[in-house]
């Protein structure tokens, strides 16, 4: 008898790796609602249609398995694991992100949410009347947050405003439970987060754009507040019907870096997740005008948004691997611009310890799916896709055929539209790609 050890396959892991290439033989250009059950509660910037981790979900996956988001932003992934009866687990480093994903898979009883948040919206009036001018309070400051974050208040948004949303913002922090108040904050922050309409004087935050409209009437915040509660209200609707009717799953959010998983080994069936565009979109220049109301100084939030992958930041702590096309790319960036090389060359390391993360909490015979798009850099176009396709069989991984869909902008929530051309940042963003990885 040989004592080496066979190196064919184990019968399972190749049935495993044949359920990928079944799954990937379609287009991947799915139709349909992005906004069912709580997929539309808020806005965000690059989430990705919810079809594509339902499809996934179902064709890779059994009931019971765990599927994990190491990039969770709005928690797409999450729900669709939840709906389809498995453990959704997400993690992010943005707060606004984990706190989105919690309420997006809460099920919560609709009418005793509306009760309290009615309470709210009755206590939060009766404080903004003695607030008001007749009472002495229009130059009063907003003593409870720090200078830097009250001028940035005084900047992108009114007066009246300001004192109205601290008045909002104190009731909800008042309600006991904390699953309800966190669905509270989250339709707070939706009525400030928005592409045109909302209590800035901003538009576009939606797209993480902010520009300030001098000319922009602000919304009274207690109506948008009560139609993001309705609104909440309808989407929770949905979901507890669909958890009455369906295997409903698991959920688990946390705070955390996807390039230090607080996960054990082999413990996750698939990963999908859409990581964020190499230098594309910065999502805490939209995130704080929401996060810096529950208490986060501006100060945190700039060295959280620093520790971002993606942050345009000079510092690279590790080299990634130069597989051939990242060097070529980087080299002819280099040549125009040295501090974006630096940059894209963080994010790409930054990613390959994501991927090498992920392999760890892979079981064998797991898989990882992930949804880039490529950006570009001084004109020169970074194929993320194939780059992180490589990056990925550095770590282990068998990467399968990468697959190619056209987005619709539209659906996708990007700083563009479907009518648009494609200049600037517009190049970027029209298409993305399927990268399917496998780990024997």
């Amino acid at each position: 008898m040989s004592l080496l050890r066979d190196s064919r396959p184990s019968a399972s892991i190749t049935v495993a790796k044949a359920r990928l290439q079944k799954a990937l033989d379609v287009d991947f250009q799915f139709s349909g609602s992005t906004r069912e059950y709580t997929h539309g509660i808020h806005s965000f910037a690059a989430r990705f249609p919810p079809q594509i981790p339902r499809y996934l979900i179902t064709s890779l996956t059994d009931p019971g398995d765990t599927v994990l988001d190491p990039m969770v932003g709005s928690g797409t992934a999450i729900l669709e694991a939840c709906l389809l009866g498995r453990v959704g687990v997400g993690i992010d480093l943005d707060p606004l992100a984990v706190l989105l994903s919690r309420a997006k898979t809460t099920v919560l009883d609709p009418r005793a949410f509306e009760k309290v948040a009615s309470t709210v919206v009755q206590k939060a009036s009766a404080r903004m009347v003695k607030m008001s001018p007749l009472f002495g309070a229009s130059g009063a400051r907003l003593s409870a947050y720090g200078e830097e974050t009250q001028s940035f208040f005084e900047y992108w948004f009114e007066r009246r405003t300001s004192l109205e949303l601290s008045c909002l913002r104190n009731e909800i922090a008042k309600v006991r439970d904390a699953t309800t108040r966190n669905v509270l904050k989250v339709a707070f922050s939706s009525i400030i987060i928005t592409k045109s309409g909302g209590v800035t004087l901003s538009r576009d935050l939606a797209h993480t754009r902010p520009h300030k409209d001098p000319d922009k009437e602000p919304g009274a915040v207690l109506p948008l507040f009560q139609k993001a509660v309705k609104k909440m209200i309808v989407a929770l609707e949905s979901l507890v019907q669909a958890s009455r009717g369906l295997a409903w799953g698991e959920a688990s959010v946390a705070r955390g870096d996807s390039r230090l998983l607080p996960m054990r080994d082999g413990c996750v069936k698939l990963i999908v997740t859409s990581p964020p565009y190499a230098i594309a979109l910065d999502y805490m220049r939209a995130h704080k005008f929401s996060l810096s109301w529950f208490g986060y100084d501006m100060s945190s939030l700039r060295r959280l948004r620093s520790k971002y992958i993606g942050a345009e930041s000079g510092k690279c702590q590790k080299n990634p691997t130069l597989v051939p096309e990242l060097a070529s790319v980087l080299s002819e960036i280099n040549k125009q611009d040295r501090h974006k090389a630096r940059s894209i060359a963080n994010y790409f390391s930054a990613m390959e310890t994501s991927l090498g993360e992920m392999h760890r909490v892979l079981q064998p015979g797991g898989y990882a799916i992930l949804v880039v798009g490529p950006s570009s850099a001084r004109r020169i176009e970074i194929p993320t896709h194939r780059i992180l396709g490589a990056l990925g069989e550095s770590k282990g991984f068998d990467l399968l055929t990468i697959r190619e869909r056209m987005i619709d902008r539209n659906s996708r929530q990007l700083p563009v539209s479907n009518n648009s051309v494609k200049e600037g940042i517009e190049r970027r963003i029209y298409r993305e790609y399927i990268v399917p990885f496998f780990k024997n």
